[in-house]
């Protein structure tokens, strides 16, 4: 394990969102962190660092960085074009989309007899 303490970890989280997670965009700079990112920052990859939360001592530091990484990913999709943001939010933060379906419970009561009769009807018809 790469990061022996909490210190180490917390550290180095500190490390990348103060520095590594800002992007130039042209003349400006954006804070845009990631789990990639931050996993890239911290020498691992984002499999690891998610294996890191497992652990009792760094399950508060992870959870305060994903959250932190969720929040600037939600505050961009309000500039334009944000599919990326909303893939990342998906696949990342288990972002659902929402779907309604509403049914109608149409049961109705068929005797046997009206049952039966109905099966022959629909096998003279396959007939």
């Amino acid at each position: 394990m790469k990061y022996k303490t909490l210190e180490e970890l917390q550290e180095a989280i500190d490390k990348y969102f103060k520095e590594d997670a800002m992007i130039k965009m042209g003349e400006h700079e954006m804070f845009a962190p990631t789990m990639s990112g931050l996993a890239y920052s911290l020498g691992m990859c984002r499999k690891t660092l998610l294996n890191y939360s497992n652990k009792d001592e760094f399950l508060h530091a992870i959870k305060d960085a994903r959250n932190r990484i969720a929040a600037a990913l939600e505050q961009r999709l309000y500039f334009s074009n944000p599919t990326g943001v909303i893939f990342n939010l998906k696949n990342n933060f288990d972002w659902k989309d929402k779907q309604e379906v509403e049914t109608k419970d149409v049961t109705q009561e068929i005797s046997d007899e009206d049952l039966n009769a109905k099966i022959v009807e629909l096998m003279e018809k396959l007939k």
